[in-house]
């Protein structure tokens, strides 16, 4: 409890407020003072503005309006939400990283409502939810550590393990030509590390995790509800039909006549013929993905040949064919191209997704 009351110190506490969407045909409903929009409102504000305001005297396009045009031309080397005053003041800003964002801080209650306010509802639910999975890990953590410990004291008493070190048995050749015969205690540290992640314990904290998962859900459910409630955010969905279309969207489809009425906005917007213009989009973007896909697929199998072509090739020119220590090298590398596959598949999918969602011609 003086965690939390340090914490909230430093956090003004605030007032629950309940007020509708603000509409400025409607103004005269609210009462507008300096803090009536909170700083992540304003940010959105500002960027709705940046994405729609028009660079160019030339015809409407996707290429003449919006700061993407101003940074593609290199005006601007970037563009993002600006920040509530310098770092290191008196301002929201400075007393969130003092108070929260810095590491030192990672003890302490999150102020989840100066979250809310300062970065908008959406990271708000996302840090909240960190928090809670977090904290929930900890009971997670403590019973993988039991299991861990009970797996090093009685490793000496696990028989299996114990006949491949104490036992000298020749074992058959790997391969029919070249290979010799290999004694079974050298895979005795393989032996070893294996009953370290794989013993009774490991199926006890299965079982533990598995209930673990689902109380995990019912409790986030309980937490999230009480933040939506405390947020004024019930009943609020994310949805497409409540955003203005993206002003691209708007420039490709400028010389479309066809036009239907939003009723969620109470504007006009123009409607994509399918045929037309959105069928060729879709149908490269599923060629895409299944490609893809196959691309994901054949790395898999590659590393499993790489396993067993480089595990074959270490016991045919080896004197020792098969030990503990090939077994893992083999093992760790395989481990580490799978893990350069991840990471450069990781740059191509996302590269191919803005493509691929701006050639589906998508409203927001």
């Amino acid at each position: 409890m003086p965690m939390k009351k340090k914490v909230e110190e430093a956090f003004l506490k605030k007032s629950r407020k309940i007020f509708p969407i603000y509409s400025r045909n409607r103004e005269y409903l609210f009462e507008i003072n300096e803090e009536f929009f909170t700083m992540a409102i304003r940010s959105i504000i500002i960027d709705f503005i940046l994405r729609r305001k028009k660079f160019s005297d030339t015809e409407f396009d996707s290429h003449s309006i919006g700061i993407e045009k101003l940074l593609h031309e290199g005006v601007y080397e970037a563009a993002y939400p600006i920040h509530d005053g310098e770092l290191f003041g008196n301002n929201r800003r400075a007393i969130l990283f003092k108070q929260w964002a810095c590491v030192k801080n990672f003890y302490k209650y999150q102020p989840l409502d100066h979250i809310k306010d300062y970065f908008g509802p959406k990271m708000g639910l996302y840090f909240a939810w960190l928090g809670f999975y977090t904290y929930m890990l900890i009971s997670a953590s403590f019973v993988g550590l039991l299991c861990f410990l009970y797996a090093i004291s009685t490793i000496n008493l696990h028989e299996p393990s114990n006949d491949v070190c104490n036992q000298s048995l020749n074992m058959c050749p790997l391969c029919d030509v070249g290979c010799s015969y290999w004694d079974l205690k050298e895979t005795c540290f393989h032996a070893k590390f294996t009953y370290l992640v794989d013993n009774p314990a490991t199926v006890f904290f299965a079982c533990f995790m598995s209930f673990w998962a689902a109380l995990f859900l019912e409790m986030w459910k309980r937490y999230s509800a009480e933040i939506t409630h405390r947020w004024n955010l019930t009943g609020f969905e994310i949805r497409g039909e409540y955003e203005y279309p993206r002003p691209q969207y708007l420039a490709r489809l400028s010389k479309v006549k066809k036009k239907t009425i939003n009723i969620i906005t109470g504007q006009y917007e123009p409607k994509p013929p399918f045929w037309r213009m959105k069928f060729t989009g879709v149908i490269i973007s599923i060629s895409t993905v299944l490609l893809l896909g196959s691309l994901t697929i054949v790395a898999v199998v590659g590393v499993i040949l790489y396993r067993m072509s480089v595990l074959a090739a270490l016991s045919f020119h080896g004197n020792d064919p098969v030990t503990s220590y090939s077994i893992i090298f083999v093992s760790v590398t395989a481990a580490l191209i799978n893990l350069v596959c991840i990471i450069i598949f990781n740059q191509v999918y996302v590269r191919a997704a803005e493509y691929l969602t701006e050639l589906e011609l998508q409203r927001t």
